[in-house]
């Protein structure tokens, strides 16, 4: 909404990731058993990389589909990296301690997924105060002139001048926080992926042991 998109546009692109979600996960999951997981896992990541990686070369004047295209080829990521994840995780469990193991599992990824989104917010709200900052420092007088197209002189001008300058700094600051963020999680992906490669199969399928 900070980019004048209505509460509407806003909920469509924050949701779009959850199309592929949907679409992609039952297909893993039926074809789970002829799958190598470690493969799986490395195109899931090279999703995630590269939706996390155009995020963070997004900007204000982008329109709601070029805002939505990342999210589109995160949800596709996460849909191939959820399933195999668990299987992963769960392997060389006994039956008995499989549904234990399994609430476990998911405990720990929604806690994960509260403190990140806890995480993320805070630092993206102090990464746009940062970029504020610095934008409004980097501000002449001469720009905001010509921002308003005409000088100081005039009070009421001036007051507009800066209401204007401030709703633009504050855009700016906004998406460059936005920016850092996605940055920041492409930048971790890669080291992520090393730890899942440090799995020692088979791993437990639908079909059986597989590596």
């Amino acid at each position: 909404t900070g980019m004048g998109y209505t509460p509407t546009w806003a909920g469509i692109v924050s949701a779009s990731s959850g199309v592929f979600i949907t679409l992609v996960t039952p297909f893993v999951g039926k074809n789970l058993g002829n799958l190598n997981f470690k493969y799986l896992l490395t195109v899931a990541f090279l999703f995630l990389w590269f939706g996390n990686h155009l995020a963070s070369q997004a900007n204000v004047h982008q329109t709601a589909w070029q805002l939505a295209l990342p999210r589109f080829i995160m949800g596709a990521g996460f849909g191939m990296f959820i399933v195999p994840l668990l299987t992963i995780a769960l392997s060389h469990l006994p039956q008995n301690r499989m549904a234990s193991a399994t609430g476990m599992f998911y405990f720990c990824r929604t806690l994960a997924t509260s403190v990140g989104t806890s995480l993320g917010i805070s630092i993206w709200e102090r990464r746009e105060s940062f970029h504020h900052s610095h934008l409004t420092e980097t501000l002449r007088e001469s720009e905001l002139e010509l921002l308003h197209g005409q000088p100081f002189g005039d009070p009421v001008a001036a007051e507009q001048t800066m209401e204007m300058a401030n709703i633009l700094v504050n855009q700016q600051a906004a998406m460059l926080g936005y920016n850092d963020i996605f940055l920041g999680i492409s930048l971790m992906i890669p080291p992520l992926l090393l730890i899942a490669y440090a799995a020692k199969p088979p791993f437990i399928a639908a079909g059986g042991p597989r590596k």
